[in-house]
């Protein structure tokens, strides 16, 4: 354990990982998307070292570009957000809050509608493809942690 996962276990973190075990299933360190697709789906698993629990998850589809004076931006295209007003899941599907016990494993998914596609927020920003990055990011609120535990992974666009 490094020295800002000791800080963090101590400040009130509950060992909490969040890790992508597929995107659009794939491998989540191998994904393409075509640049015309406007959803994205995967799972992903969260373990915990200690007792705790896990009041809500947000999943988001973000394009980064990098400008020439070195400014990053971050664009949200879609994101899945749960819990969330006039949201529900079937009674066979994960509900938030949930308890999760040390050394436990807990599966779930998402589903990421684009309110803009790929071609639009490129051409809106007249930003060049080849210098846009896409990625997964995925988070989940932990009571009681001043830290909310994500994972992000890359995806590449196939024009």
């Amino acid at each position: 354990m490094g020295f800002f996962d000791k800080a963090k276990h101590f400040m009130g973190g509950h060992g909490v990982k969040v890790q992508h075990t597929d995107i659009e299933r794939q491998d989540p360190l191998q994904v393409t998307l075509p640049i015309g697709d406007t959803v994205v789906k995967g799972k992903f698993n969260v373990t915990a070292d200690k007792d705790c629990e896990v009041l809500s998850m947000k999943a988001a589809f973000l394009a980064e570009f990098v400008h020439p004076d070195g400014r990053v931006e971050e664009v949200t295209l879609g994101q899945d957000v749960f819990p969330e007003p006039n949201t529900s899941r079937s009674d066979d599907m994960l509900k938030y809050p949930y308890k999760l016990s040390g050394g436990a494993t807990q599966e779930d998914f998402f589903i990421i509608s684009m309110e803009k596609d790929i071609p639009a927020l490129l051409s809106d920003k007249s930003w060049p493809k080849e210098k846009v990055r896409f990625f997964v990011k995925t988070m989940v609120d932990v009571k009681g942690s001043p830290f909310d535990p994500d994972t992000k992974n890359e995806v590449k666009i196939l024009a």
